[in-house]
Parts: C-alpha cells; sequence; structure tokens
C-alpha cells in the first residue's frame, strides 16, 4: 500500500471508486488536498482535508472502499496520511465535519475528533 498526497490532475480518478464527493470542501478550503490510499493502482480510500477561512484544518470527507473497510493496514495507512497532510497545513485540532462518506451521503457521521 501507498499513501500520498492526490495531485490535483490525478482527482478525476476519483470518480473510478464510485466515492460520492460533497463538493463543499472545495467551497470553503483556502488551501487543501486529497490524501490517497492506493494498492497497486486502485484507490481503496480517501480523506479531504482542508483549511477554511478559520485556517482550522478540517477532514470533510473519509471513504474506503468496500473490502477494505475495517482493516487496520488501510485505517493506519489512511491516519498517518492525514496526519501529514494536517501539519502541512500548519497542524491543530481537527473537527471531522463529514466524517464518512461511503457510497451514499446519508451514511455519514458528524461531530467525530480524530
Amino acid at each position: 500500500m501507498v499513501t500520498r498526497i492526490l495531485p490535483e490532475y490525478e482527482w478525476p480518478r476519483i470518480s473510478e471508486t464510485g466515492c460520492v464527493v460533497d463538493k463543499a470542501w472545495q467551497e470553503k478550503a483556502t488551501r487543501g488536498c486529497i490524501v490517497s490510499v492506493e494498492r497497486w493502482t486502485e484507490i481503496i480510500a480517501l480523506a479531504f482535508v482542508f483549511q477554511a477561512g478559520d485556517n482550522t484544518p478540517h477532514v470533510d470527507g473519509l471513504w474506503i472502499r468496500e473490502p477494505w473497510r475495517g482493516k487496520v493496514s488501510v485505517l493506519r495507512h489512511l491516519y498517518r496520511g492525514v496526519k501529514f497532510a494536517v501539519e502541512q497545513l500548519g497542524g491543530g485540532t481537527i473537527p471531522i465535519d463529514a466524517a464518512i462518506w461511503m457510497t451514499r451521503p446519508e451514511r455519514r457521521a458528524e461531530g467525530v475528533r480524530l
């Protein structure tokens, strides 16, 4: 598995995953990135990390492909990627606004702290 910040020119690859993306994070963000966990060339997990106007880092969505959910190794990779992204944005406590986006928007948890 590889964890990396997904370059903006690769963002269209997200549509291949079937992940439902709330584009509101892009509207609120002053700076941001997408953390990707990949196995070979397949994206198996995503996290949307950004800074809003108040300079607080946010994780506005986490997504893990169905067969990988609950796998500690994937969660560990995703956590490390998010932690790295937050450090790049200046650090701090992370309020997770819309914590879990699976394949349906109605399956999301709110108010979770990382």
